[in-house]
């Protein structure tokens, strides 16, 4: 794809809106893409959470696309649009169907590639610029809104390092994926403290707490002490030479 491509997927702002443009763009190479009598039997249907769906008007081009579905992967990668190198949207899977083919449609004197389109009449509700159509709050709004959510579930677990994502939810809105991350950026860097030999107690027992989801009354000296030297263990290889190599941090 062209300059012109990379600059059209820079305006874009969700990834909805990134893949239909990618579709787009395939459907109108796609003869380059496959070669012309390829073409002329499949086409691109839908790109989806980076599976890409063509469609074929007969099983034994299913089968011919279903054989050589590495080299089509090589070939539409090369053909997907790149900055610095990196792909701006990637296909990692086809999905091949026998189907109806769509009638390609003429060509039109005002015909514009596929852009993003503002809603005037649709705002984000916390700032009130006009978002595009797939949106429900702008890029910015987003962003912040996700930075403060980490920031409330990092208070949470300073507090109460035992608590679950269950019991998290009912002071913080948010998903598990994102408490899970949180949670496991807090344990690798408090653990870290508590594998220093000057460690305080107080520092052993926030790790532990943390990483094996312990309440104070199930803790120990001896419990946390046996859990920071397994970890202490499992952090160090020792070779047959005997030198100990320890894993980064």
């Amino acid at each position: 794809m062209k300059d012109i491509d990379c600059l059209v997927m820079a305006a874009l702002k969700t990834d909805l809106a990134k893949e239909k443009y990618v579709l787009y763009r395939l459907r109108k190479d796609w003869a380059l893409i496959v070669g012309e009598a390829a073409a002329r039997h499949s086409q691109p249907y839908r790109l989806q959470h980076g599976i890409l769906f063509i469609h074929t008007d007969n099983p034994s081009w299913s089968h011919n696309f279903l054989t050589m579905q590495g080299k089509l992967l090589a070939a539409i990668g090369k053909a997907l649009p790149r900055k610095n190198g990196r792909r701006l949207v990637s296909v990692k899977t086809l999905k091949i169907f026998h189907g109806v083919l769509e009638e390609a449609p003429e060509a039109k004197v005002d015909e514009r590639p596929f852009m993003p389109r503002l809603d005037e009449k649709h705002r984000c509700p916390f700032c009130g610029v006009p978002l595009i159509e797939g949106e429900i709050i702008c890029s910015a709004c987003r962003r912040k809104r996700d930075e403060a959510t980490r920031q409330k579930i990092h208070q949470v677990l300073k507090k109460t390092p035992w608590i679950s994502y269950e019991d998290c939810r009912h002071t913080v809105e948010c998903d598990k994926m994102t408490f899970t991350d949180v949670k496991a950026l807090l344990g690798e860097w408090a653990m870290g403290r508590a594998l220093d030999p000057h460690a305080k107690s107080v520092d052993k027992a926030f790790a532990v707490m943390l990483t094996r989801s312990l309440s104070p009354e199930q803790l120990s000296d001896e419990r946390i002490d046996a859990i920071i030297e397994k970890e202490r263990s499992r952090r160090t290889y020792v070779p047959a030479s005997g030198k100990q190599l320890h894993h980064k941090k």
